[in-house]
């Protein structure tokens, strides 16, 4: 059995390019890193920046913290304690993180990545 929060990395900013406000800095408790899944803690503190991931499907559940995920056709999810949901494969958006904010992730593969 592994705890989650016994083995995070240093907190490190997040890349100028994807930085639209603040000064956004992450990071990692992953537990489970294996080829088609990964799952773990994820921690930032407040700024906005955009985020595009791809190939794969993440579902969130918020642990603690306060902010705002858009995605780029204007939808909106309030991010705050107990709220879960479903990034599928393909999402743009941005993070508006107001309060130091972690969750809970597990990402599945949906493509290979070349």
């Amino acid at each position: 059995m592994k705890q989650f929060d016994e083995n995070w990395t240093p907190f490190t900013p997040v890349a100028p390019e994807r930085v639209t406000g603040g000064s956004p800095r992450t990071r990692l408790a992953e537990t489970i890193a294996g080829d088609s899944f990964k799952s773990g803690l994820w921690e930032v503190t407040p700024g906005r920046f955009s985020t595009a991931p791809r190939g794969f499907d993440e579902v969130i559940h918020i642990i603690s913290g306060e902010g705002v995920l858009r995605s780029e056709d204007g939808t909106e999810v309030a991010l705050r304690p107990g709220v879960s949901f479903l990034m599928e494969d393909g999402f743009i958006g941005e993070w508006e993180i107001r309060e130091q904010l972690q969750k809970f992730y597990a990402k599945v593969q949906t493509a290979t990545i070349s």
